[in-house]
């Protein structure tokens, strides 16, 4: 049996004609004839051979560049992964001290506080794909008579990037003694507590302490740029907030906050009521600066300490985006949209939290209330809706907001009022509903063997930011031990819920 005939595409010389114009009879012409052809003829298919390659690698240079540009774009937006590829896999693992002293990322490296079993603490680098202890540095001696009377674990030292200068900054607490809690009951026994606290600040390209400050009373501490926050409150419920530099110490700016008037008929909840002369800050996301919670009142303050918004004891600021503040009343649950001006406006649904926001689409913010609502940031006032979707959590990026309900995946072009595009998982949503990315894919947690709201995440399924189709997908929780995702100084951690607790640390 023979195949189809092939057709050959030949290449003629300007000299040679077609078989069919030669006269007949004529001879065919012999191999030395042939040759001075053929030399002619293969610098033009190697010239072709060498656009085509030439061609494919620029193109394929022009993607990586794209790439590249698009992942240092997005390198400093908080909670944007790592790089990572169809090689993600378990690297290593650590405690879950992380959880509430996490590390931050210095490069590609990790910088984490540490104690010791004797109560010892330090500060060390690590190798972000492999745990190596690349350097540290000791900040605290072992604790001189750990107390026995009760199970006890010193705070491991909580560090913070002050990215103005490169440096790392982190509270210190230390001199434990047996005391009793503001909020514990009366019958609880004494526990062990910090009677000292410190800011060590560490220049990791130095590998070594600059400055160390003693700070006047145990608290939260913020970094704001190149200056830390701290904040106290008086016998007469003065909340005074301080900025100092974190070289010098010397003071750029104080803020004294006089207690705000509650609203009448308005209950305080437990936080307001039991926390005392204790203040909290917290760095408010969007370069607003920070929020204070205190038993006299909650304040967001910009970085220069200007107080931007006041609300009374019991309330909680949330930024949303950049412009846009609501003011909650936790008693109540009611929420209410700030205007610089200080208009109010209802907030009648609840906002989606963005795990990821890249600054686009300004002006707009996001609502659930039985479907998505897209609303003006100053005004409130709903700018288009979409019924079929009810996010809770996402990830903005080039105006775009990808989140997941049940069982789908979905991007939905918020300027352009549009759904992109939309990916259903096999079955059904685990209970890890959040999304990851890297700012070249989706990176969604799934569970296609077991259904169920309770299931834990067995792998990483990668879509296409533009157009969800499945780039790859790589396991995760093998041991079926884990319990959902998180993001870790730009790493995915899977955080098990079964003894011993424990993170594992994930990347390419």
């Amino acid at each position: 049996m023979t195949g189809p005939a092939k057709t050959v595409r030949v290449l003629l010389d300007d000299g040679d004609e077609p078989a069919a114009s030669k006269p007949h009879g004529s001879h065919e012409p012999t191999d030395e004839a042939r040759r001075p052809a053929n030399l002619r003829r293969w610098p033009i298919a190697a010239a072709a051979a060498l656009l085509l390659v030439g061609g494919l690698v620029a193109a394929q240079g022009v993607i990586d560049r794209r790439e590249r540009a698009a992942t240092e774009r997005l390198r400093d937006v908080p909670g944007v992964l790592l790089p990572v590829d169809e090689s993600l896999r378990e690297l290593w693992q650590t405690d879950l001290t992380w959880l509430w002293a996490p590390p931050v990322r210095v490069g590609t490296d990790l910088v984490v506080g540490q104690v010791g079993p004797d109560g010892s603490q330090t500060v060390r680098a690590l190798r972000a794909d492999t745990g190596e202890v690349l350097w540290e540095a000791p900040v605290a001696p072992p604790e001189p008579s750990p107390p026995t009377s009760m199970e006890w674990q010193a705070t491991p030292p909580a560090c913070q990037l002050a990215a103005a200068d490169s440096l790392v900054s982190c509270q210190v607490w230390d001199g434990y003694e047996l005391g009793a809690v503001e909020w514990a009951e009366p019958d609880e026994p004494d526990r062990p507590l910090p009677t000292r606290q410190r800011l060590v600040v560490i220049d990791p390209a130095e590998r070594a302490i600059v400055v160390e400050h003693e700070l006047e009373r145990l608290g939260s501490v913020v970094m704001l740029d190149d200056v830390f926050v701290t904040a106290t409150a008086d016998a007469q419920g003065i909340v005074t907030v301080r900025a100092r530099d974190v070289r010098s110490a010397q003071t750029r700016w104080t803020r004294d906050l006089a207690p705000v008037p509650a609203d009448e008929g308005a209950a305080l909840d437990d936080w307001a009521t039991t926390w005392g002369t204790e203040a909290v800050l917290s760095p408010s996301p969007h370069g607003l600066g920070l929020s204070v919670m205190a038993a006299q009142g909650t304040w967001m303050l910009a970085a220069d300490g200007a107080v931007l918004h006041a609300g009374p004891p019991g309330s909680r600021l949330e930024s949303l985006r950049a412009g846009a503040v609501t003011l909650t009343d936790q008693a109540t649950g009611s929420v209410v949209l700030l205007g610089a001006d200080g208009s109010r406006a209802p907030h009648p649904g609840h906002a989606v939290r963005l795990t990821v926001d890249d600054g686009s689409a300004p002006g707009r913010c996001l609502m659930t209330r039985g479907g998505l609502i897209v609303h003006d940031c100053a005004t409130g006032e709903p700018l288009w809706t979409l019924d079929s979707y009810v996010p809770t959590t996402g990830v903005l990026l080039d105006g775009v907001l990808y989140s997941s309900s049940a069982s789908w995946v979905f991007a939905i072009d918020i300027v352009g009022e549009e759904v992109l595009w939309q990916w259903e998982r096999e079955n059904g949503a685990p209970s890890d509903n959040a999304l990851h990315t890297d700012g070249r894919a989706l990176l969604v947690p799934d569970e296609p063997t077991r259904s169920g709201s309770f299931s834990a995440p067995t792998r990483v399924v990668a879509l296409s930011l533009a157009d969800g189709e499945e780039l790859w997908t790589a396991p995760i929780n093998q041991e079926g031990s884990g319990s959902w995702l998180v993001s870790v100084a730009g790493m995915l951690a899977l955080l098990e819920g079964a003894e011993p607790e424990r993170l594992r640390l994930y990347g390419s």
